[in-house]
């Protein structure tokens, strides 16, 4: 087995969309969209001989000085082969310590999506575990019957999906022109407002939409009323795998439950295109209570989806001691920033 960089954007996204379970932060759209954070995405193929049978794509990005680097959700396989990941653990420090001679990369964390096999392989290095940021998420298996997952919702949501379908109220569009884009920027903007966050640029999911105009890698979809748009979801969609990743909402007007109502499209949407997969995002379990984390977490887990653990990212660098060093002052950083917001 080897690992090669790729400048093949065809090949690449050929790959990953054949992908039953993947996420769009490895998408090549993605990447592209991150250069206006100043990120700088390289791709790199799985090869066993001359076989391609895995993905990943690094980001990296200059830091006080020091390059480091992170492989969101990474590595992509079509193929479960345990010999495969073994293989391609042991090829991860040759890989840094090549991109730590060609690009003076300090540090790479890598951060699988929910396979079990690679979280155990990788726990050989440092890590950065759960207490740091979202630790969860829930999945709906699009492949059931569309009533099957609607009676997986909480009693509530089911209700104010019945009455907003009843009231016919909202207007639903969905599609990844720039005009959608723009407006769903908009309702972020104004929610990240209210709790005094901080907001991706419009430059930044202009360059999303831009990149994945003809491919559908992400799609917006608004809700409005009389002409007032009052919510809105923008969707990373890879391989078979729809990442609720974005959502942004209006405070006026939330009686309309126009959230809970776009997800249920969402989802009717997602089974129309052949979907497997609706990833609802991330979210902290025993989060305090009345915080914006649990209250994340109580919305989302009133759609019935089954509880996935996000196992954390790994650390990689050449020296241990400065991994663990590393791992520490970025704690201590979390642990300051979770206090001062809460």
């Amino acid at each position: 087995m080897k690992i090669e960089e790729t400048l093949n954007r065809e090949i690449y996204n050929s790959f990953i969309d054949s992908a039953s379970f993947a996420h769009g932060f490895q998408l090549w759209e993605y990447g592209e969209a991150k250069r206006f954070q100043g990120w700088k995405p390289k791709r790199f193929f799985i090869l066993d001989k001359t076989k391609l049978i895995g993905i990943f794509q690094i980001l990296t990005k200059k830091v006080c000085n020091f390059k480091v680097g992170i492989a969101p959700f990474a590595p992509v396989f079509i193929i479960e082969n345990s010999n495969n990941k073994k293989e391609f653990v042991k090829l991860i420090p040759k890989l840094v310590e090549r991109e730590r001679e060609r690009e003076r990369l300090l540090i790479l964390l890598i951060h699988p999506y929910f396979d079990n096999s690679l979280n155990l392989l990788f726990s050989v290095f440092p890590s950065l575990k759960q207490g740091i940021a979202y630790n969860s998420t829930y999945i709906i298996d699009l492949r059931k019957e569309l009533g099957e997952i609607f009676k997986k919702f909480s009693p509530t949501t089911r209700n104010e999906i019945r009455r907003s379908l009843k009231e016919d109220k909202l207007k639903i569009e969905y599609g990844n022109e720039e005009n959608l884009y723009r407006r769903f920027h908009n309702l972020l903007v104004e929610s990240v407002k209210r709790s005094k966050g901080t907001c991706l640029s419009f430059d930044f999911f202009k360059k999303l939409g831009e990149e994945t105009k003809n491919n559908k890698h992400s799609i917006a979809f608004i809700a409005s009323y009389q002409g007032k748009d009052v919510s809105g979801i923008l969707l990373l969609c890879c391989g078979r795998t729809i990442i609720y990743q974005w959502a942004g909402m209006s405070k006026q007007l939330m009686k309309l439950f126009a959230q809970r109502r776009l997800i249920y499209e969402v989802i009717k949407w997602g089974k129309s295109e052949g979907y497997y997969f609706f990833d609802l995002g991330g979210i902290t379990l025993n989060a305090p209570e009345k915080s914006k984390k649990y209250g994340i977490q109580f919305f989302k887990s009133s759609f019935g989806g089954e509880l996935k653990e996000i196992p954390g990212s790994f650390v990689l660098t050449k020296n241990k001691l400065l991994s663990i060093l590393l791992i520490s002052l970025y704690r201590f950083y979390r642990n300051i920033y979770e206090h001062i917001k809460q």
